[in-house]
């Protein structure tokens, strides 16, 4: 008797298994998310945003606390508009 013919239960495993991966990837993925928060908007922190992620996001606490500072955090384009409006344009030899 072949065990994957129709009605045979055979192949359950091999779905519950992809499932269990998939689940892993999105947890993983909602674990980083400030980090990849902080990635997407190039924030200038963004280095220190997953390190703290990494070591202490499972508390919760820093996991909110990395969320917030990702999405208000200063990104590398308002960081040289600021620059550029206290300072005046970089020198010519700089470009």
């Amino acid at each position: 008797m072949d065990p994957y013919q129709y009605g045979s239960y055979a192949h359950v495993g091999w779905t519950v298994g992809h499932g269990v991966w998939l689940a892993l990837a999105i947890a993983i993925g909602l674990y980083f998310l400030p980090t990849l928060i902080a990635r997407g908007r190039d924030v200038v922190s963004g280095g220190a945003i997953f390190l703290v992620n990494l070591l202490f996001g499972w508390t919760m606490i820093g996991w909110i606390g990395c969320l917030l500072w990702a999405m208000l955090g200063e990104t590398r384009a308002h960081l040289a508009w600021r620059t550029y409006a206290a300072y005046g344009p970089p020198p010519r030899h700089w470009r």
